[in-house]
């Protein structure tokens, strides 16, 4: 909606991009959620020493995905499928959202301690915020503000977006490693891979992800 005061043709260029970005985003984000079923039998059993394991695996997840996702985005403009008319802006929209595009997922990961456990208004107070810093984020660095950020159009509508999901992990990140937590948690302590647990994510989590891709693609 931003970009539309903008110009057209971003507009259009981070509508396409944002759909081609969002294929490799949900396989990270889709896998990474059902660390909350993990959460949620550790909880009913009372094993709440176990909370945290796989926030971590997922956590873990995540941060190897950066190291997928690297070769993708250095090579965007040779696999973007967009018109020529805007193929510009969306190449500045999509390159930086496909090096981070597991980002997402760590947020999801922490998302799933909570979620696990019922604790959903931390969540809801999470994404408020994320979405006000994003339209702040956005008209700052699409538009620029006078000497201090540069006009940036698409490439910074792509960096609002980055921001906006940083803010939202350190919200959570914070809760997540508050003394609360990490005494009664473990949340800084149970931090050793899981082989078990990490395989069991994956293995539970790609099908749903496979159905979210096919869902972009169709």
């Amino acid at each position: 909606m931003i970009l539309v005061y903008y110009s057209i043709d971003p507009m259009n260029a981070a509508a396409m991009s944002g759909n081609f970005v969002a294929i490799f985003s949900f396989v990270f984000s889709s896998i990474a959620g059902i660390s909350e079923i993990y959460v949620g039998q550790s909880n009913g059993k009372k094993s709440y020493s176990d909370l945290a394991v796989p926030v971590w695996q997922m956590i873990y997840f995540s941060l190897i995905g950066f190291i997928i996702l690297f070769p993708f985005g250095y090579f965007t403009e040779y696999i973007n499928l967009l018109p020529s008319y805007c193929e510009k802006e969306g190449i500045d929209y999509q390159k930086p959202l496909i090096y981070l595009a597991s980002l997402p997922a760590i947020k999801v990961a922490f998302a799933s301690f909570f979620i696990g456990q019922g604790k959903t208004r931390i969540i809801a107070y999470t994404v408020l915020l994320g979405a006000v810093s994003n339209i702040i984020l956005d008209i700052l660095f699409i538009f620029g503000y006078k000497n201090l950020i540069s006009e940036m159009g698409c490439k910074g509508a792509a960096i609002a977006t980055i921001l906006a999901e940083v803010v939202q992990i350190l919200v959570l990140a914070l809760v997540f490693f508050n003394k609360n937590n990490r005494l009664r948690y473990k949340t800084t302590s149970n931090i050793k891979f899981n082989k078990e647990i990490f395989k069991g994510c994956i293995k539970l989590g790609y099908p749903m992800s496979a159905g979210r891709i096919f869902e972009l693609l169709a």
